[in-house]
């Protein structure tokens, strides 16, 4: 079996919810707090928090407590701020062995052009869900996980846009995911995009590289289906030619200390930054970017389409459930639901991890995946165990290979 699969084996569901808070930007009826800092200081492990549609302008910060935090199903969450000088947009850190922070269903969107990243995990022996959410940077990283042991990231999107000045002032790009510190993350369907090389106010500095899709340093990474893309570099013109700077590299692992970095990846897509634009350059046009860089030979590639469960919807009038399947042409798939979450399992003879009892599990839909790979699978709302439920399909392929889709499954509310 797969590294990439038996290192899932750690994740675990949340904990059972201890009670519920509603947030919103204004007071209303059925709103508990104004402000998501608010509620998160007001809540013990295990509550949740609904987020109602609008704009919160602030910072927030999870510290040493279980949590679900997550945007009201079919709400425009976003979480917008000029947060101050190299401080997050949002920050998950402390966390003790045992807890387990979820975060879905939000943006997060910093507009400063002051350096700051999106979101940071730091310092967490627990566990951190982030599914369904949206990264956009001005002028930082989109993402860093620092010293945390298990970051599962399902159906995200971090970008960021210009280079930042770091804390000694010197202009450094800026990248869309960060893992460092013997970090391990599992990523799923995730998309990660480096800044370009352009940053405002900044005389004098006349060329700046593309950020990179993400790094690794002195970590790991598992992803499935991720795409990398570095940033393009700038051009600055100044005294009749052009001074022009490489694009990012859309994957760069590095290794500062004994332990190599592990990264493990099934049907990435890569690619780096272009250079700047010149009409007439200084020097030698520097290289393409190269895909991938730094340490390489930790970089592995495990072969297969990847089995993915994505999307989330509601019930609809007509009593259905849509959900979306990825895997390879002519995949048989058993679609399977249950009120609630189990640890993640092992299934003897499967490539994957069950996050659902499957004694415990009703079989809502089968069927055959198409020419391409893909489709879309409507339910029975009817035949659900709850109003609440957790989605996890099986896939069997023409040779007779059963596969598991991602582990962490689909809730649907």
């Amino acid at each position: 079996m797969h590294l990439l699969s038996a290192a899932l084996l750690a994740l675990a569901p949340s904990t059972a919810l201890a009670g519920t808070f509603v947030v919103a930007p204004t007071p209303g009826p059925g709103v508990d707090f104004t402000s998501i800092q608010a509620a998160i200081d007001a809540a013990v492990d295990g509550d949740e928090l609904v987020l109602r549609a609008g704009s919160y302008q602030e910072q927030v910060v999870v510290d040493g407590k279980s949590l679900v935090v997550h945007g009201e199903p079919g709400a425009a969450v976003f979480m917008v701020q000029n947060a101050p000088l190299h401080q997050p947009l949002m920050s998950i850190v402390n966390l003790a062995a045992g807890q387990v922070v979820e975060l879905r269903d939000v943006d997060l969107v910093r507009v400063s052009t002051e350096p700051g990243l999106g979101l940071l995990l730091a310092d967490n022996a627990g566990q951190v869900r982030v599914q369904n959410v949206f990264i956009d940077t001005y002028s930082g990283h989109g993402l860093v996980a620092r010293a945390s042991d298990e970051v599962l990231l399902v159906d995200t999107f971090l970008q960021c846009n210009a280079p930042h000045l770091d804390p000694s002032g010197s202009v450094q790009p800026s990248h869309g995911l960060v893992v460092e510190q013997g970090s391990a993350v599992f990523a799923y369907d995730v998309m990660a995009r480096g800044s370009h090389g352009f940053l405002l106010g900044q005389p004098g500095v006349h060329s700046v590289a593309g950020g990179d899709g993400a790094q690794v340093l002195d970590a790991s990474l598992y992803a499935v289906q991720p795409v990398f893309d570095g940033g393009t570099g700038n051009a600055v013109s100044a005294g009749g030619c052009d001074t022009v700077a490489p694009g990012g590299v859309g994957l760069r692992v590095v290794q500062t200390g004994s332990e190599v970095p592990v990264v493990e990846l099934r049907a990435p897509e890569i690619s780096g930054g272009p250079m700047g634009f010149s009409s007439n350059p200084c020097l030698p046009l520097p290289p393409a970017a190269p895909p991938l860089a730094g340490v390489t030979s930790a970089v592995q590639l495990v072969p297969g389409a990847p089995r993915l469960l994505l999307g989330s919807g509601n019930p609809s009038f007509g009593g259905f459930v849509e959900v979306e399947l990825h895997g390879a042409p002519g995949d048989v798939y058993l679609l399977f639901a249950a009120g609630a979450p189990t640890p993640v399992l092992p299934l003897p003879g499967i490539d994957g991890f069950v996050a659902i009892e499957p004694a415990g599990a009703k079989v809502v839909r089968t069927g055959t995946l198409g020419p391409n790979g893909a489709g879309e699978v409507l339910a029975d709302a009817a035949l659900l165990p709850s109003n609440t439920f957790h989605l996890q399909a099986l896939m069997v392929d023409p040779a007779g290979a059963a596969f598991l889709s991602n582990p962490l499954g689909l809730r649907i509310p």
